[in-house]
């Protein structure tokens, strides 16, 4: 399951205070609560594949937000109808009232096992330094620079139309080795994906996965291909062939360059993601622990 929307405008300010929010994990995503504008819990998504973020439709409507101009909004699974809400707010992440496309999300909540009532998508994270602590089971959203252990692996982040990639490399299965332009993706269940263009460019075969899976995402229903390969190297990480899947609908209609890494992957770490600093800090679980 992947909601990834498409680039619109990035804006909204941000408060100096740190807030930590304790977050579940269905379907092995990053859900987090707080209080929306009539005080009651709102659910959200943590999602860097998202340049914006979303509301439920429901969700707008019963907070009485302002409705804006009508919009398409392109995710996983194709393009949707969408409209702008104002007057947005959530508690500790946003001096001023934000922006939200509104969207419904029911159907993301049925394929996780949990209601969503919004996606908190780039717009918000972007201007954060977001630490995803598994062992404490808490989601910072900060100001201080990363810190860096010396068990960590730093790789670099480079923004397109808001969001975050990461440069990372694909070995076949002869060996060789090619460079991918991967999006960081929170919204994302596996732990790593690619476009079958990509696939197709470098030469990689990929042939239709045994189990007919299929993942949910923004637009509907996206079926799921395998590849043939060694490994993906993240910096010095590796996301072994058997955890990357390939998308048999181009991943890059959604706007995701060669694909994308998710939390499949970054489970097994302390996550840091310094959007002003563009940088992703891992650091291992089991060395952390050890």
């Amino acid at each position: 399951m992947t909601p990834i929307l498409a680039a619109i405008l990035m804006g909204g300010r941000l408060p100096a205070a740190d807030v930590s929010l304790p977050f579940t994990s269905p379907k092995g995503l990053i859900v987090v609560q707080t209080e929306g504008n009539d005080g009651k819990p709102l659910r959200m998504l943590v999602d860097t594949g998202a340049q914006r973020t979303v509301v439920d439709r429901a969700v707008a409507e019963s907070l009485k937000l302002e409705r804006g101009e009508d919009v398409r909004a392109r995710g996983a699974g194709g393009s949707v109808d969408a409209w702008w809400a104002k007057g947005l707010h959530l508690q500790g992440l946003g001096e001023a009232p934000l922006e939200a496309v509104v969207l419904p999300l029911e159907g993301i909540g049925k394929a996780i096992g949990t209601p969503i009532d919004v996606i908190l998508g780039q717009d918000v994270i972007g201007k954060r330094v977001m630490e995803i602590d598994r062992a404490s089971g808490k989601v910072t959203f900060g100001t201080r620079p990363a810190i860096v252990p010396s068990s960590a692996t730093v790789v670099s982040l480079v923004l397109r139309g808001g969001r975050p990639y990461l440069r990372a490399t694909v070995v076949g299965p002869t060996g060789r080795a090619t460079p991918a332009d991967l999006l960081l993706d929170t919204g994302s269940d596996t732990a790593a994906e690619l476009a079958q263009p990509y696939a197709d460019e470098v030469g990689l075969p990929t042939k239709p996965d045994p189990n007919g899976r299929s993942i949910m995402g923004v637009g509907g229903i996206v079926p799921i291909r395998l590849a043939d390969l060694k490994e993906i190297r993240v910096g010095r990480e590796i996301v072994p062939s058997q955890d990357v899947r390939v998308f048999h609908r181009p991943v890059d209609a959604a706007g995701d360059g060669d694909g994308r890494v998710g939390n499949g992957f970054l489970s097994n770490y302390k996550v840091t993601i310094d959007g002003p600093g563009l940088k992703l800090v891992l650091t291992p679980i089991r060395k952390e622990s050890s």
